[in-house]
């Protein structure tokens, strides 16, 4: 996704959300790998040295999303330094996408690798079985991030002031970083065609597109895939993201997303509508104006990821209070006391509109008070303070003074109680709190109903996989007392041979690509005290499905396609072509090949034909016919051919070399071909 250079009129700011000092508090950690001068990132970038003061301002904006993101594996950023092309201040992708993990909240549903990797609490991109982005063998970054060198007039400071003329770098890295994180889908218009899909299956970000009269761009009935009526609604100037989140965060209405009425690469679809420049919400809008400064993602944005499975963390007060008596609580009437309270705020967020509550006992002769914090009192009858604003891991005390009234009998008691109240307090539940003075002591004995208080049985729910196709979702509730659960499998109700297929706190399990056959599952609940017994089994038919493993294929020389789930279609057939003196190509059949009799075949200008041998191995010939490349002219003569054998799955990317026959005769792009410079 790229972000394009756009040319204000007046300097427009947006500064993080929150008091600065939340950024101190990091609840994702995020590493930046500084690609080296010479170096060649996966998007196909050369990469450069790095100008002084660039590197700072990267690592403040990747702090302003780390302490607003919640990610217990680390995100690693590849980020470049390169020339990008007249008007784009940067360009970014996730550097993978991962389906039917544990913990994915839509089945067959592809989702960015830093989400994956945040949902399933494990780094699903790390020993794949890839090296994805040419770095480190198979440990890999989770998105790859650009910026361009191209005579941009760049600020690098983290005040959010660049001057007119300049472009602000943190407001950059900060848009690029929100494409990494998932907010881009996989809908494309190529050759008056609109298609979407990986494999044949959606980006969550996908799920949650519709048009102005709330039909999803999904639903292939409407606008089957690839067509030129999908084309024609992602270039209908009337996109809607329709998440729940989203929503609310826009006063209850659709965000409207960038759809112009001409495809733009890298900037349709995967970007708010120009509706929001101007608003706290322009962060992701689809350019930035010089003069231009925006430190905060904004609500909208911060709705859509949440829609699309992040756990975000809102920064808030955190306030509590503790009321003491000083001197012990062993006072006769006549005696002088005093009580303190101790407020503090353990949140992220600057309380603002702290309000402090005191009922002194009746019995408390001439109260008085003194305080360490700025308060203003508001009650008469009780003590009530409005509190100055309360900084993040500030604190203070208020002391109230006074007498026991000395005409009370010896057995007297009275309790102070005080409360504490902002309305953004993360957690009001520890905003009361009393101290009790004298009384008679009665200690009662610890009655427990339940003994040992192991969990209750969790209930396992109905399992469907209506398609049989090996993927489907084994769920069950939340049973009372339990920490964590275990789903247990067999191929028989008796269970005599059972394999563990879970354990952990989570209550569903993600089953993808099971062989045909019958499976039954049980699941129980355990704490620290035991056990439960095992629920009720239920079980699911997978269909014996015969032919090539659905999925990734590849050659030995990087050629490659997909299998579609029903093992009845090659999918994005795809060659890399050096082209000499021209560039690296990526040329891929737009439209699913039959397979019949294990064989599948297509021809023209861009031919591959192929054999399966069994589930994992086929084998065949690709190839060229004078090929025509908009921009490079005809290349390789013809037929240009490679014989190739595939396997799922398989190894690294390669590239195929040919020649430019015409640099001058004209073409036309046939649109049953999609071809993608990657690289010069």
């Amino acid at each position: 996704m790229a972000l394009r250079a756009g040319h204000g009129q007046h300097p427009f700011r947006v500064v993080p959300s929150s008091d600065l000092s939340q950024l101190r508090i990091q609840n994702a950690t995020i590493t930046i790998n500084y690609i080296a001068p010479g170096t060649q990132n996966a998007l196909g970038d050369t990469c450069l040295a790095w100008p002084t003061g660039s590197q700072a301002a990267f690592n403040y904006a990747a702090s302003i999303w780390g302490s607003l993101l919640n990610s217990s594996v680390p995100i690693k950023i590849n980020a470049c330094w390169a020339n990008l092309g007249p008007g784009v201040l940067g360009h970014s992708a996730p550097e993978s996408h991962h389906r039917n993990f544990s913990g994915a909240p839509v089945a067959n549903t592809w989702y960015s690798a830093a989400l994956a990797n945040a949902l399933s609490g494990t780094d699903q991109n790390d020993a794949d079985g890839f090296d994805d982005d040419g770095f480190n063998g198979d440990v890999d970054a989770e998105m790859e991030i650009a910026y361009s060198d191209e005579g941009i007039p760049w600020y690098f400071g983290t005040d959010g002031n660049p001057s007119m003329g300049q472009y602000d770098f943190v407001s950059v890295v900060l848009h690029e970083v929100c494409h990494g994180l998932g907010f881009a889908g996989s809908m494309w218009v190529y050759g008056g065609q609109g298609s979407w899909g990986m494999a044949g299956q959606p980006t969550i970000y996908d799920r949650f597109m519709e048009n102005g009269s709330a039909q999803s761009l999904l639903n292939t009935s409407l606008f089957p895939n690839p067509s030129s009526a999908l084309a024609a609604q992602l270039q209908s100037n009337n996109l809607y993201l329709n998440g729940a989140n989203a929503k609310a965060a826009n006063g209850g209405a659709r965000p409207k997303m960038y759809a112009p009425s001409t495809w733009q690469p890298g900037s349709s679809y995967a970007h708010l509508d120009e509706i929001f420049n101007g608003t706290a919400n322009a962060l992701m809008t689809y350019s930035l104006d010089d003069g231009e400064a925006v430190h905060d993602p904004g609500q909208v944005t911060m709705g859509i990821l949440t829609d699309v499975g992040w756990n975000l963390m809102q920064p808030a007060p955190d306030l509590n209070i503790v009321t003491r008596v000083i001197g012990g609580l062993s006072l006769e009437p006549g005696d002088p006391i005093t009580f303190t309270l101790t407020i503090a705020n353990s949140g992220d967020k600057v309380a603002s509109h702290v309000v402090v509550t005191d009922t002194v006992p009746s019995q408390v002769l001439s109260p008085k008070f003194a305080s360490t914090l700025a308060i203003t009192r508001t009650g008469v009858l009780t003590y009530a303070w409005n509190v100055a604003p309360l900084g993040v891991g500030a604190s203070g005390v208020i002391t109230i003074y006074g007498q026991i009234n000395p005409g009370l009998g010896s057995d007297f008691s009275l309790v102070n109680i005080a409360t504490l109240w902002d309305p953004e307090d993360r957690t009001p539940d520890n905003n009361t709190s009393s101290v009790l003075v004298g009384g008679r002591r009665v200690h009662f004995p610890l009655v427990m109903k339940r003994w040992p208080p192991i969990p209750d049985t969790p209930v396992l729910n109905a399992i469907s996989d209506p398609d049989g196709d090996g993927n489907y979702t084994v769920s069950w509730n939340a049973a009372f007392m339990a920490e964590t659960y275990t789903l247990e499998e067999d191929d028989n109700a008796a269970f005599s041979s059972p394999a563990v297929q879970y354990a952990g706190p989570d209550t569903s399990w993600n089953a993808a690509g099971k062989a045909g056959g019958t499976y039954y599952y049980r699941a129980a609940a355990s704490n620290s005290w035991g056990d439960s017994g095992w629920s009720a089994v239920q079980s699911v038919s997978v269909r014996v499905l015969s032919g090539p493993t659905p999925g990734f294929w590849q050659s030995a020389t990087g050629d490659e396609f997909y299998v579609t789930a029903d093992r009845a279609h090659v999918d994005e057939f795809a060659i890399y072509v050096t082209v000499y003196g021209c560039g690296y190509y990526k040329i891929t059949n737009a439209t699913q090949v039959p397979i019949s009799n294990s064989h599948f075949s297509f021809t023209g200008s861009f031919y591959a034909n192929g054999t399966f041998s069994d589930a994992t191995h086929c084998s065949g010939q690709d190839g060229l016919d004078y090929f025509y490349v908009s921009g490079c002219g005809h290349v390789t003569g013809g037929p240009w051919s490679y014989n190739a054998t595939w396997q799922y799955p398989s190894g690294a990317r390669y590239f195929h070399t040919a020649e430019r026959v015409s640099t001058t005769a004209t073409g036309t792009p046939d649109p049953a071909w999609r071809v993608e410079k990657i690289g010069d």
